[in-house]
């Protein structure tokens, strides 16, 4: 049987072509029975030098074939593919990062990088598979005899990845193709509104490009996270804004400035401004001025500070958050005792003037709002109209308090909360204080020669909540010596302007109602003309009612004259009378009486009432 010398097909014996690869066979040669049992020539004996030099070459032989299967194995496209991919889908950062290299070779492949694409992955797992779908993809086309690199402009009949992909990179011990696992930079583009920023990136200054469509880029980077800082800087200050990138997502980026020009409106002339709690160096006109560009997202406060007649002052920090702010100047530490003071000098001149009715008292106030108490006090004389009050605590709305500037002077304004217990009331009537609330926004001028501040102005306000606040009380008693000094006038005014004839109408009101008392057994028929401070006498009217009741007697009230009545003092009078009556008494008798009686009768504020009958004398009696 014979076999094909080329493709070791079998033959018959006599073919001279092989049937499969149709090469020529050659001739079968006969062996002679000599040639089968001959006499060969007799080999050489080896040397000890020979068999070394073989034994080596043997050795190296063996070596360079293990070193080939060394190789074969570690370059081993499938190998490699298998455990990259079993290190993604494992999420293990060390093993990616082993495989893993950048496709621009002035990149290096960190742990963050794989890090961020293993959190990348956990966020969007189709992301993984599809990429695992490519690379697999990737590795049938070398397999099928492919050549080159996978490039994006390949075409969408060719498996690529704009992430990862298994590039086929020359050769590795220069026997063996090399196979990459290729992470593809991207170019980091952004959009600012503003043209001159310079840029940090991770806390590297990086040089800004402008590229097409208004785009800056940064230059390209590993997919992965970034922070972006945009620095800007103009003639007041340095604006920072940094934001997050994430070049997975997307290569192109927004870092807006919020920044504008703002107006700034203020009163106050000279101002300087200050941004962040740093001097700008900028002088606004009383009339307000333009200022920036400056961030809009509030995170920048603007505050401006003067020097005033009364020390510097400062308005509260503003958060920029618009095109358009107007500051509020406050009052130094220094001059809020000083108005505080002024303000409670002013309630109490305010208050005394008006219990007191006198317009001398006014001292705390300008001449206009002088005037003005002037002439509430003038109508209150005119109309006889008097008033008793209490201040029982002042809260002040601290953020009401602002000072304003014009070409008049220094001015402030602050709105207070005042609790009040007070009446108005006329002569004959008995004063209750009512409790009121008032809402009163001052205005204060500052008096610039004197180095005071005066009341200017008030007027009533509406009730509102304050939110930022200081409490003042007062204390009720330490305002009651001019109530009691007015009361205590009123009595003598009402004591003195009481006439005889007063006397003696409220004398015989009270006889006439006294007798229809005891007529009636009923004590309170009369008991409103007793003053309700006198219980003995209440009890002493009461007692004679029921006596006389137990008796059987009654009375007929005849007349009374008023003889004489004599101040003891401003509240108490003596009064003397003489009254007749008839009295029946139960036998069946009746006689006319005359007697004197003494009274005293106190002057309440319901007006006379009989305080305690001091003495009765009989001055005549007859039959009747």
């Amino acid at each position: 049987m014979r076999f094909c010398n080329q493709c070791g097909t079998q033959v018959p014996e006599e073919t001279t072509f092989c049937n499969n690869c149709g090469a020529k066979l050659e001739a079968r040669k006969t062996k002679s029975p000599s040639s089968a049992s001959g006499n060969l020539p007799s080999l050489p004996a080896l040397t000890k030098k020979t068999k070394i030099i073989a034994a080596s070459v043997v050795a190296v032989l063996f070596l360079f074939f293990g070193a080939y299967k060394v190789g074969e194995a570690i370059t081993d496209k499938d190998k490699k593919l298998n455990s990259f991919l079993e290190a993604v889908i494992s999420e293990d950062v060390e093993g990616v990062q082993k495989y893993l290299v950048s496709a621009d070779p002035e990149l290096e492949v960190t742990e963050q990088h794989v890090s961020d694409l293993i959190a990348y992955f956990q966020e969007y797992p189709y992301e993984k598979e599809e990429l695992l779908a490519t690379l697999r993809e990737q590795s049938k086309h070398y397999d099928l005899g492919g050549q080159g690199r996978f490039i994006e402009a390949m075409g969408s009949n060719v498996a690529y990845s704009y992430l990862i992909n298994l590039q086929k990179e020359g050769k590795k011990f220069l026997l063996f193709d090399n196979y990459e696992f290729q992470i593809e930079p991207v170019e980091l583009k952004l959009y600012t509104n503003y043209p001159d920023v310079s840029f940090v990136l991770d806390g590297n200054e990086v040089a800004g490009k402008k590229v097409e469509d208004g785009y800056i880029s940064l230059g390209k980077f590993l997919p992965g996270n970034y922070k972006v800082k945009g620095i800007l800087e103009n003639e007041f200050l340095n604006l920072e804004k940094e934001i997050d990138t994430n070049l997975f997502y997307s290569s192109i980026h927004h870092l807006m400035f919020d920044f504008d020009e703002v107006y700034i409106e203020t009163s106050i002339e000279n101002a300087s401004v200050f941004l962040n709690g740093k001097e700008t160096g900028l002088t606004l006109s009383a009339y307000g001025e333009y200022f920036g560009p400056v961030l809009i997202d509030e995170s920048m406060e603007l505050h401006l500070e003067v020097e005033s007649p009364f020390g510097v002052i400062k308005s509260k920090p503003v958060v920029i958050d618009g095109s358009e702010i107007y500051p509020i100047f406050t009052i130094p530490d220094n001059q809020s005792t000083l108005i505080y003071e002024t303000i409670d000098g002013f309630i109490t001149d305010y208050r005394k003037a008006r219990i007191e009715r006198d317009k001398r008292v006014i001292k705390h106030a300008s001449s206009s709002l002088s005037e003005s108490i002037i002439d509430e006090i003038d109508w209150m004389r005119s109309s006889d109209q008097y008033y008793i009050g209490y201040v029982t605590e002042r809260i002040v709305d601290l953020d009401s308090v602002k000072v304003i500037q014009n070409e008049d002077g220094w001015f402030m304004t602050l709105t207070t909360a005042e609790d009040w217990e007070e009446s108005y009331f006329y002569i004959d009537q008995t004063p209750t204080p009512q409790y009121n609330k008032h809402y009163i926004h001052y205005y204060l001028t500052y008096d610039h020669p004197n180095k005071k501040w005066v009341v200017e102005a008030m007027e009533g306000g509406y009730g509102t909540e304050f939110e930022n606040t200081e409490v003042f009380t007062f204390k009720k008693e330490d305002q009651e010596s001019e109530v009691e000094n007015l009361l205590s006038n009123l009595k003598k005014e009402i004591a003195n302007s009481i006439s005889h004839a007063d006397f003696e109408y409220f004398m015989s009101s009270y006889i006439s109602s006294a007798v229809n008392a005891i007529n009636a057994r009923d004590f309170s028929r009369m008991s409103h003309f007793i003053d309700p401070k006198a219980d003995a006498y209440i009890k002493e009217m009461s007692d004679y009612i029921d006596y006389l009741e137990s008796r059987g007697i009654y009375e007929d009230f005849i007349s009374t004259i008023v003889t004489d009545v004599e101040n003891i003092d401003d509240e108490f009078f003596h009064v003397t009378t003489e009254e007749t009556y008839v009295i029946y008494y139960e036998s069946g008798s009746a006689l006319l009486k005359t007697f004197e009686s003494e009274y005293r009768v106190r002057l309440t504020s319901d007006g006379l009432r009989v305080n305690k009958l001091e003495k009765t004398t009989e001055l005549s009696s007859v039959d009747y």
